[in-house]
């Protein structure tokens, strides 16, 4: 579990918008920051080292002063670092559009806005400094490719235990399971009477791979009501909380999906919410007996919502597993190796970056970027 210093304000939700994934960089971006569900969006530009984490942290300690909710969006990468935030009750919106997460304004003007933080930068020092430069980014880029090859076996790994999965288990069964549990948690709500309720499938991560190591956010784990966990050694869960998410959808029922970093087009947890209920449903690869023996804690902290175990051990076929769990057993252990690989690469770019932002901010004159962006945040917060 990681907490960053901004996500322990009341009222603010942490996530990441993106992850290093077996398919590359994965940016959720457009759907997050979508205009038509916002009022008003700021675009961060400049280069490392030009205080735009610090920018949105400070736009997030004016909207806790003010009493508002938000969003905030941690950095996959650098997990020490903001990369967005969304004022729930102004639909405002204020992001980093730099490199590996681009963004432009979409409707300059009526809708989108640039920050330039890059325009207190001492140019004339960074010029002295570009054979440095050059090499850092190259050695940035050279561990990020190789992180992504690493997370691409690994990946192949994970698809390779998703087909033994699906040799072992019955999926019949998971889908009534999954039926039964979503009538159950919904208090049986008719699917004519949600139907045109905001029914909107929203996508977010709360794991990511980083330069800090594997990173967990603990936003619905901490806040839901009602919290299940997914007792999955084999790696079957996915096909579970896919039959959730179907049987949700036909009931008319929101769900915010948490995708998995490594698989992005596969689900790790799903989080209902409505009038009825406020369930967190998340994977634990460990066996239902070690989970139960923590029921009252999660992962060591204390959750003051009622807490349930999904046992997926009962889906699996005992003959079947007989033949596949030795294949299943390597390529886990393949996954892992690959995964821990790709975290050194990540860890390096991070070492890396940190000599890269060292250069910049040398070069920054913050006199001048802290007038400016006390008042801009200002102008942000009273929209």
């Amino acid at each position: 579990m990681y907490y960053h210093r901004a996500l322990g304000r009341e009222g603010a939700h942490g996530f990441f918008g993106a992850a290093n994934s077996s398919r590359g960089f994965y940016s959720l971006y457009p759907e997050i920051y979508d205009p038509a569900r916002l009022r008003r969006i700021y675009v961060i530009k400049g280069g490392p080292g030009t205080g735009k984490s610090t920018f949105i942290d400070m736009v997030a300690q004016r909207a806790h002063k003010k009493g508002y909710s938000a969003d905030l969006f941690v950095c996959s990468s650098d997990t020490s670092s903001l990369d967005g935030i969304i004022i729930r009750d102004t639909g405002v919106a204020v992001l980093d559009g730099t490199p590996p997460h681009v963004c432009e304004p979409s409707l300059p003007g009526a809708c989108g806005e640039i920050i330039d933080l890059g325009q207190f930068w001492n140019k004339a020092a960074l010029r002295q400094r570009r054979a440095k430069i050059e090499v850092l980014n190259t050695q940035i880029s050279d561990c990020y490719g190789r992180a992504y090859r690493l997370l691409a076996g690994a990946g192949c790994a994970d698809e390779d235990i998703s087909r033994g999965v699906l040799a072992i288990t019955d999926t019949k069964k998971i889908d009534a399971a999954a039926q039964r549990l979503v009538k159950k948690i919904s208090g049986g709500l008719s699917s004519k009477k949600n139907k045109n309720e905001n029914n909107i499938e929203r996508s977010l991560f709360l794991r990511a791979y980083g330069t800090h190591g594997e990173v967990t956010l603990d936003t619905f784990l901490r806040t839901a009501k009602s919290v299940f966990i997914i007792a999955d050694p084999y790696g079957a869960a996915y096909i579970f909380l896919a039959a959730m998410r179907r049987h949700a959808k036909a009931a008319g029922i929101p769900v915010v999906r948490i995708l998995s970093p490594l698989t992005p087009e596969r689900d790790e947890a799903i989080y209902i919410k409505n009038p009825s209920c406020d369930v967190f449903i998340y994977t634990d690869k460990r066996r239902a007996s070690v989970i139960s023996s923590e029921r009252g804690s999660i992962n060591g902290r204390k959750t003051d919502g009622d807490v349930s175990i999904i046992n997926m051990d009962r889906f699996v076929d005992r003959d079947d597993l007989k033949h596949h769990r030795g294949k299943l057993r390597f390529s886990a252990k393949c996954r892992s190796i690959l995964i821990e690989g790709a975290l050194d690469e990540l860890s390096e770019a991070g070492m890396r970056h940190d000599a890269l932002e060292d250069i910049y901010i040398a070069s920054v004159d913050f006199e001048k970027w802290r007038d400016f962006s006390e008042v801009m945040a200002d102008k942000i917060i009273n929209e």
